[in-house]
């Protein structure tokens, strides 16, 4: 039985890859053929990949093996090529790729990154033949490849192979062995010389070595290294190279050239010019999104007109135009084009070049708010403005006028999070605002400065049109302190109609009174329960029901012992009121002097 179970589990394994497999070509397929931004492959993209990590993880890793037209996991094929729309395996195959393994921690990035390169080896000019340089450029972390020339390097790496001849010790190969003579199997068979015995056992009759003395150990460590490995000077000054070609940046190199020209010439016209490449250079950074290079850059040539400003007017009144070019109208426009082509973009890189930039770029990146498509990059823009906005109020503020309601709220967002009383005389502006979504953020906006004018304009969305909108001022008003929000409340609350409003309005309302007068408020809420009549409407009912659940949430030490007298009333609704009220109290835990010993009464 246990044997029928594991070989079942076996084939549930076997039958999730080989539909993981089958989706990912599929998936491949539908990107080569849609257009980029169609929600149709973003869509099928999106869950494939969660799909694509939860197997992973789920079967701690993967690993395929993959041959000419198959590609096998566990010893059994799980995809084989049907044709030429169904060559999956052949396109791995051809490219060299023969081992591919997906470690246990992948996640969605990389595994969306994956999929990318697939995508371009495919469709690419030259098909197949780049997709090797495409996941080596990548890096991947949790994804491994091996190619034939990568397990034939591994033996040699080994220091026991010769390739014409091979010989194992127990006569068996191991299993990544076993792989490198499966994808070879038309080398020779090689032997391993590994130590004196095997030697000599060659040696005596055989032909192979003539009687030959074997080799000491350090002559054939001399010998292997001599044949296959560079002395340790050139060891070392190749993995220089390849560390200096790893960490090389064409950008840096090119800006670097510049800045030293920029430096050393001392010919105004001939510097002139050159600041003239500048700008064509910073307009490629730009263009190949480069954006971290070109802050530093737009950084160098800051430091560079501080320096030269006062010795070469001329010079320094150049360098300066470059410096207000770098963030006009048409670099920032050019920005928000290249943000709104791409599907994903790092807003951090960006911040860094938007941070280089001098004061006068402010109307132009405010300006972005209005035709940025991605709600993550209006939010970049947002937090951008709110660090660097505070000394130019009048600028940020323009938002408030403009026609687009989301531009307006934005505004009224980044208002809200600079703070203090100088922005209200721009946010006042938005507390009519025909736009119910710019008045919820001005609610919160005004709900975040908290100073007396600040309440004064948040109590006027207490009379809003809009329900919602009444119900978010007085959360925000009941968390205020001070004797101006309850004057606000109390004078609605004191109204005579005030107890014609609907239930859930009497409740709101009479609980932020209660909240914000404490104990000031009691006498008003018990007078409201306590209200005489012998025919009870449903309206007045409603009214006294909502004045027990605004004691709920009063402070005042006397109140748990009144909630605890209405629950012995003899009408059922007024005691199921005040129950409620005093579990409700309980169940907050709220430390309210005086409650524990009253509840325990």
């Amino acid at each position: 039985m246990p044997d029928l179970i594991k070989e079942h589990l076996q084939q549930e394994v076997i039958s999730d890859v080989k539909l993981l497999l089958r989706d990912l070509w599929k998936i491949i397929k539908v990107l080569s053929i849609y257009p980029a931004d169609s929600p149709t492959p973003r869509k099928m993209r999106a869950s494939f990949g969660s799909r694509f990590v939860e197997l992973v993880s789920q079967y701690n890793g993967l690993s395929f093996l993959i041959r000419s037209k198959e590609i096998i996991y566990d010893e059994e094929v799980v995809y084989a090529d049907n044709g030429q729309d169904d060559a999956m395996a052949t396109m791995f195959y051809s490219a060299g790729v023969v081992v591919l393994e997906f470690a246990p921690r992948l996640n969605e990035d990389e595994a969306d990154t994956f999929i990318d390169v697939i995508r371009m080896a495919v469709t690419g000019p030259v098909q197949n033949s780049d997709l090797v340089s495409l996941l080596w450029q990548e890096q991947f972390e949790y994804i491994k490849f091996k190619t034939v020339d990568d397990l034939a390097l591994d033996k040699y790496n080994t220091g026991k192979i010769i390739l014409e001849q091979m010989i194992f010790k127990d006569g068996n190969a191991a299993p990544e062995e076993q792989v490198f003579r499966k994808i070879i199997s038309d080398q020779p068979q090689p032997v391993i010389v590994d130590d004196a015995n095997i030697w000599w056992e060659l040696s005596g009759e055989s032909s192979l070595t003539g009687g030959i003395v074997p080799p000491t150990e350090q002559s054939r460590d001399y010998l292997f290294r001599s044949t296959y490995l560079p002395a340790e000077e050139e060891e070392r000054e190749i993995h220089r190279l390849l560390e200096e070609n790893r960490t090389f940046d064409p950008y840096r190199t090119v800006t670097r050239i510049l800045l030293e020209i920029l430096h050393i010439w001392d010919n105004s016209k001939l510097l002139i010019e050159t600041v003239g490449i500048c700008e064509k250079t910073l307009d490629q950074l730009l263009v190949t999104g480069a954006f971290s290079p070109a802050a530093d850059f737009v950084h160098a040539i800051r430091a560079l007109h501080e320096d030269i400003k006062e010795i070469s007017p001329e010079y320094g009144d150049r360098l300066a135009d470059f410096l207000r070019s770098a963030g006009d109208m048409r670099r920032i426009q050019q920005l928000t084009d290249i943000i709104n082509q791409q599907e994903s973009f790092d807003p951090g890189t960006i911040q860094v070049y938007l941070e280089s930039l001098g004061w006068e770029s402010l109307p132009h990146i405010s300006g972005m708010l209005g035709k940025l498509v991605s709600k993550k990059a209006r939010l970049m823009i947002c937090d951008f403005l709110t660090r660097n906005g505070r000394d130019h109020l009048a600028i940020i503020a323009n938002g408030i006028q403009d026609k687009r309601w989301y531009v307006v709220r934005n505004s009224a967002m980044i208002l809200g999070q600079i703070g203090g009383d100088n922005v209200l005389n721009y946010l006042e502006a938005t507390v009519t605002h025909p736009d119910l979504r710019v008045r919820r953020e001005t609610i919160r906006a005004l709900a975040g400065i908290k100073s007396e004018r600040a309440v004064a304009l948040l109590g006027r969305f207490c009379h809003d049109r809009e329900a919602r909108l009444r119900a978010l001022c007085l959360t925000q008003l009941g968390h205020c302190s001070g004797r101006q929000a309850f004057e606000i409340v109390r004078e609605i609350v004191m109204h005579k109609d005030f107890k014609e409003n609907a239930a859930d309005e009497l409740e709101l309302f009479l609980i932020a009174f209660s909240r914000l007068g404490g104990a000031e408020a009691v006498p008003h809420l018990v007078g409201i329960v306590d209200a005489f009549g012998l025919i009870v409407s449903e309206q007045s009912k409603a009214y006294r029901i909502a004045a027990l659940k605004a004691l709920a949430h009063n402070p005042a030490p006397e109140v748990p012992a009144r909630l605890e007298g209405y629950t012995r009333s003899k009408r059922g609704w007024m005691k199921d009121a005040a129950r409620g009220a005093l579990e409700y109290r309980r169940r907050l835990g709220q430390r309210i002097e005086g409650t524990d010993e009253h509840s325990s009464d």
